[in-house]
């Protein structure tokens, strides 16, 4: 039988259709202490987990999101590999609209496919505006994982020094000034109510991720 796609599942969720929360690989249901009565999947004895990257550009997203998939084994998923290539180079062109249309459906594609095996995902975008984060908040829905938004907490002037620093001494892919710009102006840090934390580059990531991360996987829920 051909695989739902996750953008029909989530209308079909909407319009009021039953649908086990449970992908097959899936071991047990549980309820997770912060939401009572709310059912969500572990496997392996963890419970899945959607992390969602909010930041500037240059603010740490890709860092923080290799750390998570080496320590805990959660599955990076980034958006920047499905247009980028692999370039190095400084190219000053702004990424055209269909260029990101089609990045995203490739990601947003791979989030879905992941949590359908049952593994966690953190996905790194910049997330700027709420309206993102949401859509990416329905595919997770549609498998009954939790969500998190980790909010890279780094101020304007420090990612575009970051920029600047990488044209001399090249890390990673440019980022032209305008997207950038684009990105900053429109910077809708989360809200109260997305169910976010904070990390700031200042505290070892190591640590972080032991504090606050482990908790989150564990199936007792977040003491």
């Amino acid at each position: 039988m051909a695989k739902v796609p996750w953008f029909a599942r989530a209308a079909s969720l909407r319009n009021g259709e039953r649908r086990s929360v449970c992908p097959p690989l899936i071991a047990a249901r549980i309820c997770w202490s912060n939401n009572p009565g709310k059912s969500f999947p572990v496997r392996n004895g963890e419970m899945q987990h959607l992390f969602l990257l909010c930041g500037l550009p240059f603010s740490g997203k890709s860092t923080l999101g290799r750390a998570l998939q080496e320590r805990l084994g959660i599955v990076h998923v980034e958006v920047d590999r499905h247009h980028l290539d692999g370039r190095t180079d400084f190219d000053e062109r702004p990424v055209e609209l269909a260029e990101w249309i089609a990045a995203y459906r490739a990601a947003y594609q791979l989030v879905d496919d992941t949590l359908d095996t049952g593994k966690s995902v953190v996905f790194d975008a910049v997330s700027y505006r709420r309206s993102h984060r949401e859509r990416v908040r329905r595919i997770a829905a549609t498998h009954g994982v939790p969500v998190t938004i980790i909010y890279l907490d780094v101020p304007e002037e420090q990612a575009r020094a970051r920029l600047v620093a990488n044209r001399s001494s090249p890390y990673r892919v440019n980022v032209p000034d305008i997207d950038f710009d684009e990105v900053a102006r429109g910077m809708q840090p989360p809200e109260d109510d997305e169910r976010f934390t904070r990390y700031r580059p200042d505290e070892p990531v190591t640590a972080w991720i032991d504090r606050l991360v482990v908790p989150m996987l564990s199936p007792f829920g977040v003491r």
